[in-house]
């Protein structure tokens, strides 16, 4: 018999605008400075018009706050962005197991507000974004 298809996260091709690396780098010199704690980031993602072309996740200027402002037909994400101060620090996080161990733990996020009901009340739990810079 025939499995089903396991259910897989799908990669986003980032397409953040000017305005977020301004945003993003004003947080960082004048908020954060050397604390690379997550942050909050919100963006939508939008089905490509051609077949084949990968689906955009777009992050806007004002993607460090409550919601952006989206076309119709897009879907609202939430998540975090991880900002590393230094290469080798970013190195450290790819070649350490953290990253493997951040996904694990989105997963288990994601599992608990599907069990809890959580996603029922909001759905935008269902499609978590992690991004590291």
């Amino acid at each position: 018999s025939a499995s089903a298809p396991r259910l897989a996260f799908a990669q986003l091709l980032p397409a953040p605008d000017v305005a977020f690396w301004r945003a993003l780098t004003q947080r960082k010199l004048d908020v954060l400075r050397l604390d690379s704690r997550p942050l909050a980031v919100t963006g939508y993602y939008e089905a490509p018009a051609a077949q084949g072309a990968p689906p955009k996740c777009f992050l806007l200027g004002e993607s460090f706050g409550e919601a952006p402002s989206f076309q119709v037909g897009s879907v609202y994400v939430r998540g975090e962005i991880k900002n590393f101060n230094t290469k080798e620090e970013f190195r450290d996080f790819l070649g350490s197991g953290a990253r493997a161990a951040r996904v694990s733990e989105a997963v288990l996020e994601l599992r608990e507000a599907i069990v809890s009901g959580d996603a029922v009340r909001d759905p935008v739990k269902l499609r978590p974004m992690l991004i590291v810079a």
